[in-house]
């Protein structure tokens, strides 16, 4: 069984960083699967780090498609994920009254409904952590005051599982 790690917004910021830190290590690692919109910098990421072996997986986490390909892709390949990274995100700028419905549901959509989908995705190939990474901006704009958020949802969860 081939042993992986998952991580999405993996072409920038930190998600990025958390593609060098898994690379050095854990290299027991058959694989790292990159999950982020630019496939360039997701190729251009993977050149930087001889000795590993990355699935690129060009997907846009705001669309069905892409959690269909991901599902098709973990069916055929059956892998043992050891470690699924939720960094995936878009930064859209100004207060919430001004941004677009469009941006408003893409933000909403990046920062609680994909990581949702990508637990619910990987957790029967799963017996390890995941990481879901606390988008602070998300938090502010979306959910100031609120008692219950992703971060602690998600964290029950994982108390749950294990």
């Amino acid at each position: 069984m081939m042993n992986i790690a998952i991580i999405t917004g993996a072409s920038s910021g930190l998600g990025r960083e958390y593609v060098r830190a898994v690379a050095e290590k854990m290299p027991e690692l058959d694989e790292i699967w990159l999950i982020a919109r630019r496939q360039q910098r997701l190729i251009d990421l993977a050149h930087t780090l001889p000795g590993h072996r990355f699935r690129i997986l060009p997907y846009d986490l705001t669309t069905a498609s892409s959690f269909r390909k991901l599902r098709g892709l973990l069916a055929r390949e059956n892998p043992h994920v050891w470690l699924l990274i939720n960094d995936a995100g878009a930064m859209h700028t100004g207060p919430v009254a001004a941004m677009s419905l469009v941006n408003q549901e893409e933000l909403i959509t990046l920062h609680a409904v994909a990581p949702t989908r990508l637990v619910h995705l990987a957790l029967p190939y799963m017996d390890g952590p995941w990481v879901s990474h606390y988008q602070r901006d998300f938090h502010r704009r979306f959910c100031t005051g609120a008692k219950y958020d992703r971060v602690q949802r998600q964290q029950g969860l994982s108390d749950f599982l294990h």
